[in-house]
C-alpha cells in the first residue's frame, strides 16, 4: 500500500473546499449588505421622524411654508396640501438607496 492521497481524492477535496469557501464568502457579503441596508433605513427613519417632530412643534398656520421644501441635501422632501377646511395632508419622504438581491420571479 502506498502512503498519501490519490489525484482523485485531492481534486474532490479541492472542489469541496472551493464550494464551501465560495458559499461562506457569499453569505458574509450578503450579511454585510443587509447590515448596511438596515443602517441606511434606520438613518432615514430617524431623519423623517425628526422632521415630523419639528413640524409638529410649529403652529398649524405655518405648515404651508414647508410645502415643496427639501432636507438632508435634497434626499428628503415635504409636500403639504389642503385636505379640507381644517385639515391638511403632509407627506414627508426620504430617498435611500438599498442594495438587494433580486431573482427573476
Amino acid at each position: 500500500m502506498s502512503k498519501g492521497f490519490t489525484l482523485i481524492e485531492v481534486l474532490v477535496a479541492s472542489i469541496l473546499i472551493c464550494v464551501f469557501a465560495g458559499s461562506f464568502t457569499f453569505l458574509v457579503n450578503t450579511g454585510i449588505r443587509q447590515v448596511n441596508n438596515s443602517r441606511q433605513l434606520t438613518r432615514s427613519i430617524f431623519i423623517v421622524k425628526s422632521m415630523m417632530e419639528e413640524m409638529r412643534s410649529k403652529p398649524f398656520e405655518s405648515m404651508f411654508s414647508y410645502n415643496n421644501s427639501r432636507f438632508d441635501s435634497g434626499a428628503g422632501s415635504i409636500t403639504v396640501s389642503p385636505a379640507g377646511n381644517d385639515l391638511i395632508s403632509i407627506k414627508v419622504s426620504h430617498k435611500i438607496e438599498m442594495n438587494t438581491l433580486r431573482g427573476r420571479y
